[in-house]
């Protein structure tokens, strides 16, 4: 998938995008409160994506910041 800001970007596999749904879904529910289902998400994607040079920054930003 192309974005114009952000430059191509690679979806992931269907089962991955069903468990960030059903974060999103006990975030809209309420059960979860939306930083946590972020940070759940983010923590994820990182797991999940180990060899991307972008989550790998992200990554080692939120190192540098902490």
């Amino acid at each position: 998938m192309s974005l114009p800001v952000v430059g191509t970007i690679e979806l992931p596999p269907p089962d991955h995008l069903a468990w960030y749904a059903g974060i999103g879904a006990l975030a809209v529910a309420g059960l979860i409160e939306w930083p946590i289902a972020g940070v759940i998400a983010i923590g994820k994607a990182l797991a999940d994506n180990r060899h991307s040079k972008t989550l790998q920054e992200f990554g080692d930003a939120l190192d540098q910041a902490g």
